[in-house]
């Protein structure tokens, strides 16, 4: 006889599957979703826009500003990791991407 699968201790679901399931359930099933969340079984992999101006209290456009314009800084070692790691056909196509001349004029301010 068959038997239903055993659920998981730990559920991970994205933003946009979660706010998918929660429009279409009834208040039960959104209640039991938010207890998941609420006791940590249930985790958000990443989170929509809408969902971080809500959680955050800023709206949306600048939630999407702040998304678009984000320059963060990669650190050396992380840097240095991939580079370790990457194939010689992978760090070929990083400098193309980057361009020769920018990558030979970064490099030469470093060494100078």
């Amino acid at each position: 006889m068959l038997s239903k699968a055993p659920t998981p201790e730990l559920q991970d679901i994205d933003g946009r599957s979660l706010s998918y399931q929660l429009r279409h359930a009834p208040s039960h099933r959104r209640a039991a979703w938010a207890k998941g969340l609420v006791t940590g079984k249930t985790r958000i992999d990443r989170f929509t826009r809408t969902h971080a101006a809500a959680i955050c209290g800023v709206s949306l456009p600048i939630v999407s500003q702040a998304v678009k314009s984000d320059h963060s800084r990669l650190e050396p070692e992380a840097i240095l990791a991939w580079w370790q790691s990457a194939s010689f056909p992978e760090r070929v196509a990083l400098i193309h991407s980057f361009g020769p001349g920018p990558t030979w004029d970064a490099l030469a301010a470093v060494i100078d």
